[in-house]
């Protein structure tokens, strides 16, 4: 997806609907399934290296 309009899009998986913020060129989840929410604490992914990765939902930002 392209990262140079700011949206947010939402996702389905297997536990549920996760939802993914695109904002000036950086991407992060702002909401999933999972009640410990680590992949939201990880916040904005603004370099090409970075990752989120939220297995049980099979889904992965990089």
């Amino acid at each position: 997806m392209s990262l140079s309009r700011n949206q947010i899009i939402s996702l389905p998986g297997p536990l549920g609907i996760s939802r993914i913020a695109i904002h000036n060129r950086q991407v992060r989840i702002v909401a999933d399934t999972s009640p410990r929410q680590y992949c939201i604490h990880q916040g904005w992914l603004k370099q090409a290296y970075e990752m989120a990765i939220y297995l049980p939902d099979e889904l992965a930002l990089n």
